[in-house]
Parts: structure tokens; C-alpha cells; sequence
């Protein structure tokens, strides 16, 4: 039993990078998107070019997230 808890517990620990990189990518995303409306106006943007910069960080979270945990 104890065997099998410590490979439970040494699987859980490789996954602690993956982790520490999702919580740095989250907090930069909340910390960004409160100042969204501040930077909108200071550099005179439309809304359709903030709704592309959130896509496209999404997307390449999506295509290169899974390439770059592997």
C-alpha cells in the first residue's frame, strides 16, 4: 500500500512544473484584462483588435500548450 501511494505521490510531483506554468499564465491573464480598457484607450484601438489579441493568445495556448508540457 505504501508502495503504491508513493508512486502516486512521485506521479503527482513531475506534474509540478505544468502546474507552476498554468498558474503564471492565469495570473498574467488577470492581471492583463482588467487594464484592458486603460490600454484601449491610450492607444485608440477598436474592440475587434482586443477581442483578436485574446484569441490569439488563446489559440496558441491551445496549439502549443500540450507541445510544450511533452
Amino acid at each position: 500500500m505504501a508502495e503504491n501511494n508513493n508512486k502516486r505521490l512521485f506521479k503527482y510531483r513531475m506534474l509540478a512544473p505544468l502546474w507552476i506554468a498554468v498558474f503564471i499564465d492565469v495570473l498574467g491573464f488577470t492581471i492583463l484584462f482588467p487594464l484592458v480598457g486603460f490600454f484601449s484607450g491610450l492607444f485608440k484601438t477598436d474592440i475587434i483588435v482586443i477581442g483578436f489579441i485574446f484569441s490569439v493568445n488563446a489559440m496558441f495556448g491551445f496549439v502549443f500548450g500540450p507541445i510544450l508540457s511533452w
